[in-house]
């Protein structure tokens, strides 16, 4: 369509026989008049559809079906790069854990026996044992609490980001949320009124909204 083909010239080149029923489909809806943009996001992938929606009511199809693509595709690089980034420290972290709770309770218990047979009764080596069983259920707990945080971030965003926006790393993910999409949106010529509307409608992203 950017080189100058129209939606059912694309329709007749692109089809295969994977999506052979769906073109058909569309093209026969097109035939009875119905304009695309009441029932084209049906026939999207939902990662798409939630933005198409959205978009279709402030832009061309070309432009909606462009901007969903391109923040889909945008958004998945960028999580694709965080987790990439999250590997080795999160896998250091749960081994280096994994590993001092398996050292405390399965080698340390026999050397506090071997200690007591030799009737050794510095107390350090107990308060060390006891201090690395504390240790490892903080971390634990730390850990369940960041998981309850996480489902109420994804019920409660809104509130959840009034009280933590104070913090550098909460509105920087935010903010690249932001300029993320206002940046696709700048791209196509849409004025910055116009892209303020656009972004408002996206149900998912109700920080950008």
């Amino acid at each position: 369509m950017n080189t100058g083909f129209t939606l059912q010239e694309c329709l007749t080149i692109l089809v295969n026989a994977k999506n052979q029923d769906t073109f058909s489909d569309i093209q026969s809806l097109l035939t009875q008049g119905i304009p695309i943009q009441n029932f084209f996001s049906n026939y999207l992938p939902k990662k798409y559809q939630v933005y198409f929606k959205g978009f279709i009511g402030f832009t061309s199809f070309k432009d909606a079906i462009s901007l969903a693509y391109q923040i889909v595709n945008e958004s998945e690089k960028t999580h694709k790069s965080q987790f990439k980034a999250m590997i080795y420290p999160v896998l250091l972290f749960f081994s280096t854990l994994f590993g001092l709770l398996a050292f405390n309770e399965l080698c340390f218990p026999p050397l506090l026996s071997m200690l007591d047979s030799l009737h050794y009764t510095d107390p350090m080596y107990y308060q060390i044992h006891s201090f690395i069983r504390i240790m490892v259920g903080i971390f634990i707990i730390v850990l369940f609490l960041f998981f309850i945080i996480y489902k109420y971030y994804q019920t409660h965003i809104i509130k959840l980001y009034s009280r933590f926006k104070r913090v550098p790393f909460i509105t920087q993910i935010v903010s690249n949320d932001f300029i993320q999409f206002f940046l696709e949106c700048s791209k196509l010529g849409i004025s910055t009124k116009e892209t303020l509307s656009v972004l408002q409608t996206i149900p998912n992203k109700p920080l950008v909204v």
